[in-house]
């Protein structure tokens, strides 16, 4: 018993010595289960996003907007632009009518026109400057930054005709401005 008791003591000592944050460590696994790996950082979206059918609503609508070019064709009517890839280049100009003034972002909507109701979006900032479309507007300086350029990756889009629209945010509200502009990917 005098050999026990000391052991006994040393084994009790060590268990009640542990640190408290090693306590609250993850708890073990069950044997024959792999370790559960850390939570991975979250990746960054790609730049065309689809939306969902609920993130899809009823907007208000606005005339004030122009998506002028598609893939370096100015669009001179409705008829569709093909694209010469599936990377095209947008250019246009967008004004919110009713403060007019410029919003912080812009969408690109794209919209699929096969029936299935799948849209895609991808957001530019309004930041080139164009004076005709400021004197167009009444001359306000605020509206001289509302020029927008850019390319769409459309590589994961499935070949066919794809509406084009324009769409900001509004007071919490969206606004959506459409000139009937659409693309063909083949």
């Amino acid at each position: 018993m005098r050999r026990v008791a000391p052991l006994l003591v040393c084994v009790l000592l060590a268990a009640c010595s542990r640190p408290e944050n090693e306590q609250a460590a993850t708890p073990p696994q069950p044997e024959g289960q792999p370790e559960q790996a850390a939570p991975e950082a979250p990746v960054q979206p790609a730049a065309l996003v689809e939306l969902s059918p609920a993130e899809i609503v009823t907007p208000e609508l606005s005339g004030t907007c122009n998506l002028e070019a598609i893939d370096g064709v100015v669009v001179p009517d409705a008829k569709p632009i093909e694209a010469k890839g599936k990377e095209f280049q947008v250019a246009g100009w967008v004004i919110d009518d009713a403060g007019q003034r410029v919003p912080s972002e812009v969408q690109v909507r794209i919209a699929s026109q096969s029936g299935n109701g799948r849209v895609w979006q991808q957001a530019f900032v309004p930041a080139n400057e164009r004076p005709d479309v400021q004197q167009s507007q009444g001359g306000s300086p605020d509206v001289l930054k509302s020029g927008f350029s850019g390319s769409i990756q459309a590589a994961s889009l499935e070949p066919g005709l794809y509406g084009l629209r324009l769409a900001y945010v509004r007071d919490g509200k969206e606004v959506v401005c459409d000139n009937g502009r659409s693309v063909l990917l083949k």
